[in-house]
């Protein structure tokens, strides 16, 4: 993958994604396709509310505040399921320097992959 231009990846004859395999590891259009491109670890979560700039999602980890802007494919809805999808690179210790970007999806097909950053306090 480190020398494709483009990749597919395909679910029992369905293509899930496709595109430049760095937007599929860090945007992936679906969780199949986030666990297929490596290492993730899933925390599903709620939309407990949506505001023009954020949506609260409740995970069993805390709520978080994310920024609408960081959604990409749809709207979001309050009571709608979302899977966090963290790529291990991603975790850091509070207080640590800044922090990559990680990945939600919303549970279903296709999902909605957006940008959030969180920190975890260990």
């Amino acid at each position: 993958m480190a020398i494709a231009d483009r990749i597919v990846v395909m679910n029992q004859g369905r293509i899930e994604d496709f595109g430049p395999p760095a937007d599929i590891y860090m945007r992936p259009r679906s969780v199949f396709s986030a666990g297929f491109m490596g290492e993730v670890n899933f925390i599903p979560g709620t939309v407990k509310s949506v505001d023009a700039t954020s949506a609260l999602v409740e995970t069993a980890v805390g709520s978080m505040a994310l920024p609408i802007a960081s959604f990409t494919a749809a709207a979001l809805v309050s009571g709608q399921a979302v899977t966090l999808c963290i790529r291990p690179e991603h975790f850091r210790r509070a207080g640590r320097p800044k922090v990559r970007s990680c990945r939600w999806a919303r549970q279903g097909s296709p999902a909605v992959p957006f940008s959030a950053r969180i920190t975890v306090a260990i």
